[in-house]
């Protein structure tokens, strides 16, 4: 679910509110599936989801469309295993490279550390 509330890839209070929540209701697994692991693969600045190729967006009740660094979005900074855009008229991002590709897994493997030191029992 993506919230749109988060601060320089962040979560805030607002997510400990909501998370605390929805733990606190006895369930018997509680699952957070948006994750940005690195800032240049989130949808929006807003958001922690990842988006690959449709990363660098502004927000849906905004428009939707792609964000250019005019207005705080990442054109030039948005990597792929290929370039190609996701749509006819997006950007082409970057392919990344065998050295980006090692930034990006150590960035998984770090999330991961974070997640287990956080209490998360299932990855």
């Amino acid at each position: 679910m993506c919230q749109y509330s988060v601060i320089d890839g962040h979560m805030t209070p607002w997510h400990v509110t909501h998370y605390g929540g929805i733990a606190q209701q006895s369930l018997g697994l509680m699952i957070i599936k948006e994750t940005g692991v690195l800032l240049q693969g989130r949808i929006t600045s807003g958001c922690l989801a990842h988006a690959g190729r449709k990363a660098s967006n502004i927000p849906p009740w905004l428009g939707g469309v792609t964000a250019t660094n005019a207005v705080g979005g990442w054109v030039k900074n948005v990597m792929v295993p290929r370039a190609s855009p996701f749509a006819q008229g997006d950007i082409v991002p970057k392919a990344m490279a065998s050295e980006d590709v090692q930034v990006f897994m150590n960035a998984w493997m770090a999330a991961v550390y974070r997640a287990l030191a956080a209490g998360v029992d299932s990855i």
